[in-house]
Protein backbone atom coordinates (compact mmCIF):
# COMPACT_ATOMS: atom_id res chain seq x y z
CA UNK A 1 0.00 0.00 0.00
CA UNK A 2 2.65 2.49 1.02
CA UNK A 3 4.67 1.56 -2.08
CA UNK A 4 1.84 2.74 -4.33
CA UNK A 5 1.39 5.92 -2.34
CA UNK A 6 5.14 6.55 -2.48
CA UNK A 7 5.15 6.09 -6.25
CA UNK A 8 2.33 8.59 -6.70
CA UNK A 9 4.08 10.96 -4.28
CA UNK A 10 7.37 10.84 -6.19
CA UNK A 11 5.67 11.31 -9.56
CA UNK A 12 3.64 14.26 -8.32
CA UNK A 13 6.74 15.76 -6.71
CA UNK A 14 8.63 15.55 -9.98
CA UNK A 15 5.79 17.27 -11.84
CA UNK A 16 5.55 19.93 -9.13
CA UNK A 17 9.26 20.74 -9.24
CA UNK A 18 9.18 20.91 -13.04
CA UNK A 19 6.19 23.25 -12.90
CA UNK A 20 7.89 25.42 -10.28
CA UNK A 21 11.06 25.63 -12.37
CA UNK A 22 9.16 26.70 -15.49
CA UNK A 23 7.07 29.21 -13.51
CA UNK A 24 10.13 30.79 -11.90
CA UNK A 25 12.24 30.84 -15.08
CA UNK A 26 9.41 32.26 -17.21
CA UNK A 27 9.06 35.18 -14.82
CA UNK A 28 12.74 35.71 -14.13
CA UNK A 29 13.51 35.72 -17.86
CA UNK A 30 10.34 37.77 -18.50
CA UNK A 31 9.27 35.37 -21.25
CA UNK A 32 5.51 34.92 -21.02
CA UNK A 33 2.87 35.47 -18.39
CA UNK A 34 0.73 32.75 -20.00
CA UNK A 35 3.50 30.17 -19.60
CA UNK A 36 3.82 31.23 -15.97
CA UNK A 37 0.09 30.80 -15.39
CA UNK A 38 -0.11 27.35 -17.01
CA UNK A 39 3.00 26.02 -15.26
CA UNK A 40 1.75 27.49 -12.01
CA UNK A 41 -1.54 25.64 -12.34
CA UNK A 42 0.32 22.40 -13.01
CA UNK A 43 2.46 23.10 -9.94
CA UNK A 44 -0.54 23.68 -7.67
CA UNK A 45 -2.35 20.56 -8.89
CA UNK A 46 0.76 18.41 -8.45
CA UNK A 47 1.47 19.90 -5.03
CA UNK A 48 -2.05 19.04 -3.90
CA UNK A 49 -1.24 15.40 -4.68
CA UNK A 50 2.18 15.73 -3.00
CA UNK A 51 0.68 17.06 0.22
CA UNK A 52 -2.07 14.43 0.40
CA UNK A 53 0.34 11.56 -0.28
CA UNK A 54 2.90 13.01 2.13
CA UNK A 55 0.28 13.07 4.87
CA UNK A 56 -0.59 9.46 4.07
CA UNK A 57 3.08 8.41 4.10
CA UNK A 58 3.66 10.24 7.37
CA UNK A 59 0.85 8.26 8.97
CA UNK A 60 1.89 4.94 7.39
CA UNK A 61 5.55 5.35 8.28
CA UNK A 62 5.13 7.44 11.45
CA UNK A 63 7.31 10.25 10.14
CA UNK A 64 6.66 13.45 12.13
CA UNK A 65 9.07 15.58 10.10
CA UNK A 66 7.45 14.56 6.82
CA UNK A 67 4.04 15.32 8.30
CA UNK A 68 5.07 18.79 9.42
CA UNK A 69 6.76 19.64 6.13
CA UNK A 70 3.63 18.44 4.29
CA UNK A 71 1.50 20.85 6.34
CA UNK A 72 4.05 23.62 5.73
CA UNK A 73 4.07 23.02 1.96
CA UNK A 74 0.31 22.64 1.84
CA UNK A 75 -0.32 25.94 3.57
CA UNK A 76 2.14 27.88 1.43
CA UNK A 77 0.63 26.45 -1.77
CA UNK A 78 -2.89 27.21 -0.54
CA UNK A 79 -1.99 30.77 0.45
CA UNK A 80 -0.09 31.36 -2.79
CA UNK A 81 -2.96 30.02 -4.89
CA UNK A 82 -5.48 32.15 -3.02
CA UNK A 83 -3.35 35.25 -3.54
CA UNK A 84 -3.14 34.52 -7.27
CA UNK A 85 -6.88 33.97 -7.68
CA UNK A 86 -8.30 36.41 -5.16
CA UNK A 87 -7.68 39.77 -6.84
CA UNK A 88 -10.12 41.59 -4.56
CA UNK A 89 -8.27 40.47 -1.48
CA UNK A 90 -11.34 39.24 0.39
CA UNK A 91 -10.78 36.82 3.27
CA UNK A 92 -12.81 33.65 3.81
CA UNK A 93 -13.25 31.33 6.80
CA UNK A 94 -11.12 28.75 4.96
CA UNK A 95 -8.24 31.27 4.79
CA UNK A 96 -8.40 31.86 8.53
CA UNK A 97 -8.69 28.18 9.45
CA UNK A 98 -5.74 27.32 7.21
CA UNK A 99 -3.66 30.08 8.83
CA UNK A 100 -4.35 28.82 12.36
CA UNK A 101 -3.59 25.22 11.36
CA UNK A 102 -0.27 26.46 9.99
CA UNK A 103 0.36 28.39 13.21
CA UNK A 104 -0.17 25.22 15.26
CA UNK A 105 2.11 23.25 12.92
CA UNK A 106 4.81 25.94 13.16
CA UNK A 107 4.75 25.90 16.96
CA UNK A 108 4.98 22.10 16.85
CA UNK A 109 8.00 22.41 14.54
CA UNK A 110 9.71 24.74 16.97
CA UNK A 111 9.09 22.45 19.95
CA UNK A 112 10.11 19.32 18.04
CA UNK A 113 13.17 21.04 16.60
CA UNK A 114 14.36 22.29 19.97
CA UNK A 115 13.92 18.81 21.47
CA UNK A 116 15.80 17.26 18.53
CA UNK A 117 18.71 19.70 18.81
CA UNK A 118 18.93 19.16 22.56
CA UNK A 119 19.25 15.42 21.92
CA UNK A 120 22.03 15.93 19.38
CA UNK A 121 20.05 15.69 16.12
CA UNK A 122 21.28 18.35 13.70
CA UNK A 123 18.14 17.93 11.56
CA UNK A 124 16.29 19.74 14.34
CA UNK A 125 17.89 23.00 13.20
CA UNK A 126 16.07 23.05 9.87
CA UNK A 127 12.80 22.11 11.57
CA UNK A 128 13.28 25.17 13.78
CA UNK A 129 14.02 27.29 10.69
CA UNK A 130 10.84 26.05 9.00
CA UNK A 131 8.88 26.71 12.18
CA UNK A 132 10.12 30.29 12.36
CA UNK A 133 9.39 30.88 8.66
CA UNK A 134 5.92 29.42 9.11
CA UNK A 135 5.12 31.63 12.09
CA UNK A 136 6.36 34.76 10.30
CA UNK A 137 4.25 33.90 7.25
CA UNK A 138 1.13 33.27 9.34
CA UNK A 139 1.68 36.49 11.27
CA UNK A 140 1.83 38.45 8.01
CA UNK A 141 -1.27 36.69 6.68
CA UNK A 142 -3.29 37.33 9.84
CA UNK A 143 -2.28 40.99 9.75
CA UNK A 144 -3.48 41.18 6.14
CA UNK A 145 -6.74 39.48 7.06
CA UNK A 146 -7.42 42.01 9.81
CA UNK A 147 -6.62 44.85 7.40
CA UNK A 148 -9.24 43.59 4.95
CA UNK A 149 -7.00 41.61 2.61
CA UNK A 150 -4.23 42.52 0.24
CA UNK A 151 -4.33 43.84 -3.34
CA UNK A 152 -2.12 45.21 -6.10
CA UNK A 153 1.64 44.94 -5.81
CA UNK A 154 1.48 43.54 -2.28
CA UNK A 155 -0.80 40.71 -3.41
CA UNK A 156 1.55 39.67 -6.22
CA UNK A 157 4.62 39.91 -3.98
CA UNK A 158 2.92 37.82 -1.29
CA UNK A 159 1.85 35.28 -3.92
CA UNK A 160 5.45 34.92 -5.05
CA UNK A 161 6.72 34.49 -1.50
CA UNK A 162 4.20 31.80 -0.63
CA UNK A 163 4.73 29.78 -3.82
CA UNK A 164 8.51 29.84 -3.57
CA UNK A 165 8.26 29.03 0.13
CA UNK A 166 6.36 25.86 -0.79
CA UNK A 167 8.97 25.09 -3.45
CA UNK A 168 11.75 25.39 -0.87
CA UNK A 169 9.99 22.91 1.42
CA UNK A 170 9.33 20.46 -1.43
CA UNK A 171 12.87 20.63 -2.78
CA UNK A 172 14.26 20.18 0.73
CA UNK A 173 12.19 17.03 1.23
CA UNK A 174 13.34 15.63 -2.12
CA UNK A 175 17.02 16.27 -1.34
CA UNK A 176 16.82 14.88 2.17
CA UNK A 177 15.38 11.61 0.85
CA UNK A 178 17.69 11.25 -2.16
CA UNK A 179 20.99 12.94 -1.29
CA UNK A 180 23.31 11.50 1.35
CA UNK A 181 26.20 13.85 2.08
CA UNK A 182 27.82 15.22 5.20
CA UNK A 183 27.12 17.46 6.91
CA UNK A 184 23.38 16.91 6.44
CA UNK A 185 22.74 20.59 7.12
CA UNK A 186 23.97 21.31 3.58
CA UNK A 187 21.04 19.31 2.22
CA UNK A 188 18.55 20.65 4.74
CA UNK A 189 19.45 24.32 4.35
CA UNK A 190 20.64 24.39 0.72
CA UNK A 191 17.27 25.16 -0.93
CA UNK A 192 16.52 27.89 1.60
CA UNK A 193 19.92 29.54 1.11
CA UNK A 194 19.61 29.43 -2.69
CA UNK A 195 15.95 30.41 -3.14
CA UNK A 196 15.42 32.90 -0.32
CA UNK A 197 17.46 35.62 -2.10
CA UNK A 198 15.33 35.00 -5.23
CA UNK A 199 12.17 35.56 -3.19
CA UNK A 200 13.48 38.76 -1.64
CA UNK A 201 14.74 40.07 -5.00
CA UNK A 202 11.43 39.48 -6.76
CA UNK A 203 9.35 40.84 -3.91
CA UNK A 204 11.41 44.05 -3.93
CA UNK A 205 10.96 44.41 -7.70
CA UNK A 206 7.23 43.80 -7.57
CA UNK A 207 6.68 46.23 -4.72
CA UNK A 208 8.68 48.80 -6.70
CA UNK A 209 6.10 48.52 -9.49
CA UNK A 210 7.85 46.21 -11.96
CA UNK A 211 5.22 44.29 -13.96
CA UNK A 212 6.58 41.28 -15.86
CA UNK A 213 5.65 40.92 -19.53
CA UNK A 214 2.06 39.85 -20.19
CA UNK A 215 0.77 40.51 -16.71
CA UNK A 216 -2.59 42.27 -17.04
CA UNK A 217 -2.67 45.85 -15.74
CA UNK A 218 -4.85 46.65 -12.72
CA UNK A 219 -8.40 47.61 -13.60
CA UNK A 220 -10.16 50.70 -12.16
CA UNK A 221 -12.73 48.41 -10.55
CA UNK A 222 -10.05 46.76 -8.47
CA UNK A 223 -8.17 49.95 -7.73
CA UNK A 224 -4.68 48.58 -7.30
CA UNK A 225 -5.50 44.84 -7.83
Amino acid sequence: MDGVVLGVHITAGTVALAGALVAVVSKTADVSHRIHVLSGRAYVAAMAVVVVTALALALLRAGPVMLLIAVFSGYFVWAGWRLARNRRGTTTLADRVAAWVMAAASVTMLVWGIMAVSSGQSSGIIVIVFGVIGLLAVRDDLVRFRAGGVRGRERIAAHLGRMLGATIATLTAVLVVNVDIEPQLIVWLGPTIVLLPVILWWERRLRAGVRPRGMPPPSPARASG
